[in-house]
């Protein structure tokens, strides 16, 4: 069956004007070849988390724990003030939830090999594209 696949691009490459690879196989097999990571790696700055961040993150979540913490601490207490302060984290650690979802950074990728991106194009082309979606 490989040599089915292997004759049909021979002969597309040909149709091209193109000469065929010698061999008919790369170097070494895929399951040989060194997998590089996907995820491109942020330099670890001195004094920073795991992430690279000097400033530990604060996410929608953690202000939600904060919110509820001392939203029940002050109504057991009776601390008006501060359970309204409490109440208040709740709400926009909730709505943070929904605005904001951090994405993981992609390298693309074609065969083992980062693509050149270039950097989105002028201006007027990612204006362009932002209208168009």
């Amino acid at each position: 069956m490989p040599d089915k696949y292997q004759q049909e691009i021979e002969d597309i490459l040909e149709a091209a004007g193109e000469s065929a690879p010698e061999g008919g196989s790369p170097e070494q097999p895929p399951e040989d070849r060194p997998r590089l990571p996907r995820v491109r790696e942020v330099p670890h700055r001195p004094g920073a988390g795991a992430s690279g961040r000097v400033w530990p993150s604060l996410s929608s979540g953690k202000i939600l724990l904060a919110g509820i913490v001392i939203f029940v601490i002050a109504a057991l207490l009776n601390f008006g003030v501060v359970m309204w302060i409490g109440l208040g984290m709740l709400v926009a650690g909730y709505v943070l939830s929904f605005a904001y979802k951090p994405r993981p950074v992609m390298e693309k990728r074609w065969r083992g090999q980062p693509l050149e991106t270039g950097g989105g194009g002028s201006a007027w082309d990612r204006i362009r594209r932002w209208m168009g979606r």
